[in-house]
């Protein structure tokens, strides 16, 4: 990833979008960059939390090591060094668990999430034994779809319930609030998102779908149920009041949301 697309990433990217994006590119690449002076590996002091540092390009890691006011031309501290992605799951990860350094994956502006090294070790050798090229799927854009059909998926935690008021879309959830609905094309599920109330509810009565709407948030969409469908490895369908539907991914939904979040805050 080059240019606008990963300035746009470090400038508003959710700290999970970030994290997922570091470890697929690790993966893929077969190589992570810390900053280090000499063998030593530069920890950061996170809010009185010690932290490794852990970057997808070595661009990202000297960038970060210039904009630090403690280095300069007399003192240019720790520098980029690479680290191969197996080195990293097998030995450096183990051992920051081992004395309870934390990791910050991709640290940018805004949120930033501090994640146990033991939970990165499992992440990445998830993206290490198959590779899933994040930053695909991050420049694919949205497409129409038809639909064929939809699918009842059950969810181990459906998040806190959104006020009506602050919907940006509507979800529709079982009566038991066990699960959500999917709508599925291409053979593929998609997360379900109406743009109106009244959509989704044409929506399930029409498939006799026994579901009730759900309000959902920027915030919950951006920090729950995009991660979930990014989790899980389904789209994104956005089912608009005059019945066009499009899917994208999950990934590139949370990153334009969270842009269109932060452009109306600063306007």
């Amino acid at each position: 990833m080059e240019g606008p697309m990963l300035a746009r990433v470090i400038q508003y990217a959710p700290a999970w979008v970030r994290y997922v994006l570091t470890l697929s590119e690790i993966g893929r690449s077969g190589e992570g960059w810390v900053l280090a002076a000499g063998d030593d590996i530069a920890i950061m002091d996170a809010g009185g939390t010690p932290a490794m540092p852990l970057w997808p390009f070595s661009k990202l890691a000297e960038g970060a090591r210039a904009d630090d006011e403690d280095w300069g031309p007399s003192n240019p501290g720790p520098q980029p060094l690479s680290i191969a992605a197996l080195e990293l799951a097998d030995k450096t990860l183990p051992a920051l668990a081992e004395n309870e350094i934390s990791v910050a994956v991709f640290p940018g502006p805004g949120e930033n999430r501090l994640i146990g090294a033991s939970g990165v070790v499992r992440d990445l050798r998830a993206f290490i034994d198959e590779p899933r090229d994040v930053t695909a799927e991050l420049e694919l854009e949205p497409r129409t779809i038809e639909l064929e059909g939809w699918a009842n998926l059950n969810v181990p935690d459906l998040g806190e319930q959104d006020a009506d008021d602050d919907a940006r879309f509507w979800l529709l959830a079982s009566q038991d609030g066990a699960s959500v609905i999917a709508v599925v094309a291409d053979d593929r599920p998609a997360l379900a998102l109406f743009t109106a109330r009244a959509t989704a509810e044409d929506f399930a009565l029409q498939a006799k779908v026994p579901a009730a709407p759900r309000a959902a948030s920027v915030n919950s969409l951006i920090g729950h149920w995009l991660l979930m469908a990014f989790t899980s490895e389904w789209d994104a369908a956005i089912v608009t009041d005059d019945g066009e539907t499009g899917a994208v991914k999950p990934i590139r939904l949370a990153l334009d949301l969270a842009q269109t979040a932060q452009q109306s805050e600063a306007d």
